[in-house]
């Protein structure tokens, strides 16, 4: 009997305990969260910016020191009509490419001799980089930063001047002002 009474009361301590245990943890329950946040919010994709690219355009103009056609010149040496223009980025991976259109003969001022030849240039799809290394096929670099090529509308003047070497081949060097 006293067995039994001793087992009431073991369950009523038990009751007690497990009231008192919902009662504190509901108390706490309003002061401690008892889930964690979520993730971040995560932009889905038609929250996401769109890339930016560029086109760059301009010419290569190959100035002669001789009297000649320098657009005929250039066709049986280096520089000529259909030649890969290559855009890299600042570890030297091609990221764009474009090509030279047809060198058009004009005179470098009115009335003179001295004829440079103009070759269209174009490279689509730049992606946005803080700044571009531009080779011709010759080998020849251009480097210039986002905000320079900015500045020039996405527009270059490139300025080679083509010379005989003493044994009859072209030597293009880069024009002095380019750089």
């Amino acid at each position: 009997m006293v067995l039994k009474q001793l087992m009431k009361g073991v369950k009523k301590l038990t009751l007690f305990r497990t009231v008192i245990v919902f009662a504190v943890g509901g108390l706490l329950g309003g002061f401690i969260p008892i889930s964690t946040p979520g993730p971040p919010k995560v932009l889905n994709s038609r929250e996401l910016p769109e890339p930016r690219y560029y086109r760059l355009t301009g010419t290569v103009e190959l100035l002669s020191t001789e009297d000649e056609n320098p657009c005929q010149k250039s066709a049986d040496r280096e520089i000529k009509e259909g030649m890969e223009v290559l855009v890299k980025n600042r570890d030297r991976q091609v990221i764009a490419r474009g090509n030279l259109g047809k060198g058009e003969p004009e005179p470098l001022q009115r009335d003179f001799s001295i004829m440079t030849c103009n070759f269209p240039l174009e490279v689509k799809n730049l992606p946005e980089l803080s700044s571009y290394i531009v080779q011709l096929e010759t080998g020849k670099e251009f480097i210039y930063s986002k905000k320079q090529l900015q500045g020039k509308n996405w527009k270059l003047e490139l300025t080679l001047i083509q010379s005989p070497r003493e044994n009859g081949e072209l030597n293009v060097e880069l024009d002095p002002q380019q750089s």
